[in-house]
């Protein structure tokens, strides 16, 4: 616990220990503060006594839990960080109090949003610089007749019989194919000296990716105006897509399970994002995704789990909160045995190791029958432990971060080797996967706690044993 959040009438101790009423009584040393927490995280009750020294900067006390030692607790005023700008401690800005400032309060920034850094002082790093003209911007500046762009200019606008402008490297126009007379015998069909095209005679030239193409009337230069352009954002004959016009196509009507459908460059559909069993991302509405559509590898064709295990922890409510699924041979208990040389879980290339594809749900089942039923209600709280290495834990931590963020719509904060949920993640069968490695002649233990937000709290504790068969 290392934050101590004092008012007026309630005080709060670290994430866990949630804002409380407060007693406050005189003494010769400064002023007691007592209160009592029904619960910090998983503990709980508890008890907070501490001493404010006279001039409010300095807090002394201690933490009694039930059960244990108490726990010492010293605090200090820390004045950056409180949200209130101290102008005597040098303070120009606090969290989102910036004063009145802005990015445009800045020199050379037009806009953008202003931070505050935790030394309380003004970061300008999401401000908008004032953009500086340059010739190739693609942007008409003052003094350039023309960027990249032509802005509609023709030889004909400027007065010249016809011909194909350009646009110089120094953003002036290139006159070098415009022609000052037509040619005498444009019109006759046929194309002559000096004429590019005439008529319905374009020298065999036709639209890259189909469409009309025509002579210009000068005959001095094709007219692209009516083929057809990937790129245009409109979709014409031969493209799926083009842009974001998609034709009325969406992920569903292309046999997938839904998802964002998109174009790629070519007016090809780009359905990277569709939610689709094989794809080797878990999504929505799946238990697993091994990457095939093989059944008998512990993730099914249809993407359900097949080796599903409560983990052995023997609660009422045991699978309810959390269960987990492993891609190897099938096992009646939580110790997962593997060969190196087993399809299953041979997923890496290192002579001798094993690493596991393990499938997990939170708010797993629909509903348990125990002592008392079980429902899934949300989940609030994810521990791991285990005797994993650090990599491997942030590596299981960061699954579970992208599972809860995306699929369980909530924001995630990671506090040591455990995960805070807010709001707490409520969204049935949320699952994901994680890897992991066990090498030759080693075990690897996985404990997982989840537990949600409810005042009668549900924990479901989870743990399995991996291990490379000799």
């Amino acid at each position: 616990m290392d934050v101590v959040i004092f008012k007026a009438s309630s005080v709060a101790v670290g994430s866990n220990c949630s804002e409380r009423p407060i007693r406050l009584r005189a003494v010769k040393s400064g002023t007691k503060v007592t209160a009592r927490f029904r619960r910090c995280g998983v503990r709980g009750p508890v008890r907070f006594a501490a001493t404010l020294q006279p001039g409010c900067d300095t807090l002394n006390g201690s933490i009694r839990f039930r059960r244990g030692s108490p726990k010492r607790l010293d605090a200090h005023r820390h004045w950056c960080g409180d949200g209130s700008i101290d102008a005597d401690q040098s303070e120009v800005c606090d969290g989102s109090d910036l004063g009145d400032k802005t990015c445009q309060s800045f020199p050379g920034f037009i806009g953008g949003e202003l931070g505050c850094t935790d030394k309380c002082a003004f970061d300008t790093s999401q401000c908008t610089p004032i953009p500086v003209p340059h010739c190739g911007d693609g942007i008409l500046d003052p003094g350039e007749q023309c960027d990249g762009t032509l802005q509609g200019v023709t030889c004909e606008l400027l007065q010249y019989a016809g011909g194909t402008i350009g646009c110089t490297a120094d953003c002036r126009f290139d006159l070098t194919h415009c022609v000052v007379s037509t040619p005498a015998a444009c019109g006759n069909g046929r194309r002559d000296p000096g004429e590019a095209c005439d008529g319905d005679d374009l020298g065999g030239a036709v639209c890259p990716h189909g469409g009309t193409l025509r002579c210009q009337p000068s005959c001095l230069a094709l007219d692209t105006s009516a083929c057809f352009t990937c790129g245009d954002g409109r979709r014409d004959p031969g493209e799926a897509c083009d842009g974001t016009d998609l034709g009325g196509a969406t992920c569903q009507s292309l046999g997938d399970a839904g998802g964002p459908l998109a174009c790629d460059a070519l007016c090809r559909f780009d359905r990277t994002g569709c939610f689709r069993c094989g794809n080797g991302r878990v999504d929505p509405g799946e238990e697993c995704d091994d990457g095939n559509t093989v059944s008998g590898d512990g993730c099914s064709a249809l993407c359900v789990r097949e080796h599903t295990y409560g983990g052995g922890g023997g609660e009422p409510n045991d699978s309810c909160t959390l269960n987990l699924g492993v891609q190897a041979p099938d096992s009646a208990s939580g110790a997962i045995l593997c060969a190196p040389d087993s399809a299953p879980c041979r997923r890496d290339q290192v002579t001798g190791d094993c690493t596991f594809t393990v499938f997990y749900c939170f708010n797993a089942s629909p509903i348990v029958i125990g002592t008392p039923p079980c429902a899934p209600t949300n989940i609030a709280h994810v521990e791991l432990s285990g005797d994993l290495v650090p990599a491997t834990v942030d590596a299981i931590l960061a699954a579970f971060t992208t599972t809860l963020t995306h699929l369980g719509g909530a924001s995630v904060t990671r506090d040591g080797d455990a995960l805070d949920v807010t709001p707490p993640a409520n969204a049935p069968r949320i699952c994901g996967g994680f890897s992991l490695p066990v090498a030759s002649g080693q075990t690897s233990t996985v404990v997982v706690t989840a537990s949600d937000s409810l005042a009668s709290q549900t924990v479901d504790t989870d743990q399995l044993t991996f291990a490379r068969a000799p």
